[in-house]
């Protein structure tokens, strides 16, 4: 399985959102809608005039409904999470997996919503399973803070070493 770090501008922001969080999750958050503003205008375009309705792109798995960030914009950072504590069972993930399958879907899989998906000590396996089960034709993503980035971890998540 390959792997893309992304860090909004490399060790240089990185450095920044430990010193000045608000201002660079802010930051992130207005590149992250100008780089997905244009493919979301075309599937609204695509979806009002096509003659036949098209098939979703991306899917987004919350597996854990927690983060350990800080960002000030984000209801689920450590100060404002109000929610108990869940995760996702594997009946339900694996459930949702095999669905896919049975609609032979193709497209990019996102293992975080509003959350670190990191926090949850399956993710590496539960990425493996969906590369299992959808093959090569799917990307497993996720976005994380990094924080809870390890050597090992990193292994296992692009290859299970």
């Amino acid at each position: 399985m390959s792997i893309k770090i992304n860090s909004f501008g490399g060790v240089g922001v990185w450095l920044l959102r430990k010193k000045a969080s608000n201002m660079t999750s802010k930051l992130a958050l207005e590149i992250t809608n100008k780089q997905y503003a244009k493919k979301v205008q075309k599937y609204v375009k695509d979806f009002n005039e096509g003659e036949e309705i098209p098939v979703f792109k991306m899917v987004n798995i919350e597996t854990v409904n927690r983060c350990n960030g800080k960002c000030a914009f984000c209801p689920a950072n450590i100060y404002e999470e109000k929610r108990e504590l869940k995760m996702m069972p594997e009946e339900l993930f694996q459930k949702i997996i095999l669905e896919l399958k049975s609609l032979q879907w193709q497209g990019q899989i996102f293992l975080n919503v509003n959350n670190e998906p990191l926090i949850d000590k399956n993710i590496s396996e539960r990425a493996a399973f969906v590369k299992k089960q959808l093959g090569d034709n799917v990307i497993v993503s996720m976005f994380t803070n990094g924080s809870l980035l390890t050597i090992e971890r990193l292994a296992s998540l692009v290859g299970g070493r």
